[in-house]
This record gives structure tokens, C-alpha cells and sequence, in this order.
């Protein structure tokens, strides 16, 4: 299927948005928190906030953090005990521990987040972002508009170990049917999916790296906010 000229053209982003994602298929975002706006701005708009939160966190937590029940929401602070993402086994599991935090996460959630609501929160999509512009020292100096191919498959492989890593780690009590995982580097993403059918085995969604603007990126986080809304059971 071909790409499309637009990024989600039938979504009805606000004009600027559209206009700055519509910009990323010819100049893709080279680092992480270029992208960081646009992709909140996009979700938010896709997964408005009457039923959706869209929860941004990058911080890693030091090798010696411990557990506290009033540090952070526990709806997407991923408590990797005895993990860390340092380090990986032959798996692309974590080996050693800290608190980890996906780039973001996108909650559906039911009311006040105390005890007497027991599920406020299910995760439905984590998302993780990358940068293309992490070259060499050389390649920096020289500011080239290419980074090496090498060093950005490494970075598509690391970025798809720590996304499985997520997954794996948030536990099949924080989401609830399917949880979808996304990786973005530049305007390319790849997908992968967990389901309660078979809720320890992560599966490819697309067959490799695809443009953001394939239909097929669209269609899969559209199919995840309809989803969400026909399990919803708040009205």
C-alpha cells in the first residue's frame, strides 16, 4: 500500500500540527525530543482526554532506587526489579534494577486513581522514540544530513529490545485485551503487540520498519482507539 501524502489526513488535527507532521516525511526529526510535541500533540488529539490520558515520562531511575508507594503513578512507573536496561540477556530482558519509564504511555482511565478504584488506569499503547542524529563524534562534526546506516540499525535494534522490554515488564494487570507497542525513529515505526489469547508472546505487527505515513501505522492506532472505546463500560 502506498504512503499517503498526508500524516492521518481524516483525523482533523489543527492546522499547524498537521502541517508539522505533514513536514516530517521529507525532514524527519533527528532527535528524540523534536518528536517528543508533535507525537503528544497527535495523541491527544486521537485519544482525547474525556477518556484518555497521555502520560509522558523519560526519567530512569538510579541503580539503587527502591520502590516507595508515593513516588510516581504506578499506572506506568514499571518497577524492574532485578532488571536493568543496561544490560541485556540473549532474550533482550533486562538483567540487573531500577524504575524504568516508557517515553509515553496512553491510559484509558476510569475516575480517581486511589485505592477504593482498583483498575483507574489501563495502559493501551507504549511508545518509545528514538534519534536518528545519534552518529559518531565524527559524523556530528562534520554534520552529515545522513547518519551512518549502521549506527541507525543499531539504534532500531536497541530501541525494539527496550520496547519488548516494556511490554514484557508492564505485566498483563496494567493492560486489559491488547497492549500495542511503537517505536519511532525519524518517520519510520515499528509495531509489536501483546493479547490476553497469548499474553506472554510478543508479536510483530508490521513486518519490519514502515513510513509513519503507510496507512497501515494509522489504521493500527485508530484500531486501538476504537477498540478502547468499545470496552470502555463508563456510560
Amino acid at each position: 500500500m502506498a504512503d499517503s501524502d498526508s500524516f492521518a489526513p481524516t483525523l482533523g488535527m489543527p492546522s499547524r500540527l498537521q502541517k508539522r507532521l505533514d513536514d516530517w516525511k521529507e525532514h524527519p526529526p533527528k532527535w528524540q525530543h523534536k518528536a517528543y510535541g508533535p507525537l503528544i500533540a497527535y495523541l491527544s488529539v486521537r485519544f482525547p482526554p474525556d477518556k484518555f490520558l497521555i502520560k509522558a515520562q523519560s526519567l530512569l531511575r538510579e541503580e539503587d532506587a527502591t520502590p516507595d508507594a508515593g513516588d510516581g503513578d504506578e499506572s506506568e512507573d514499571i518497577w524492574t526489579e532485578g532488571h536493568s536496561f543496561s544490560s541485556v540477556d540473549s532474550r533482550g530482558q533486562p538483567v540487573s534494577g531500577k524504575y524504568v519509564y516508557p517515553d509515553f504511555c496512553v491510559n484509558q482511565y476510569w475516575g480517581a486513581d486511589d485505592d477504593s478504584n482498583p483498575k483507574a488506569d489501563v495502559i493501551r499503547i507504549i511508545m518509545e522514540a528514538g534519534s536518528v542524529g545519534k552518529t559518531s563524534t565524527r559524523d556530528r562534526a562534520k554534520k552529515l544530513e545522513n547518519p551512518n546506516p549502521k549506527l541507525k540499525e543499531k539504534t532500531q535494534s536497541d530501541m525494539l529490545v527496550q520496547l519488548k522490554a516494556y511490554m514484557d515488564l508492564a505485566g498483563p494487570q496494567r493492560w486489559d485485551g491488547r497492549l500495542l507497542g511503537i517505536a519511532i525513529l525519524g518517520n519510520e515505526a515499528y509495531l509489536l503487540d501483546l493479547t490476553d489469547e497469548d499474553s506472554s508472546n510478543i508479536r510483530d505487527v508490521t513486518a519490519g520498519w514502515i513510513s509513519i505515513f503507510d496507512p497501515k501505522f494509522v489504521e493500527e492506532v485508530d484500531w486501538m482507539y476504537h477498540y478502547s472505546i468499545e470496552h470502555d463500560n463508563d456510560d
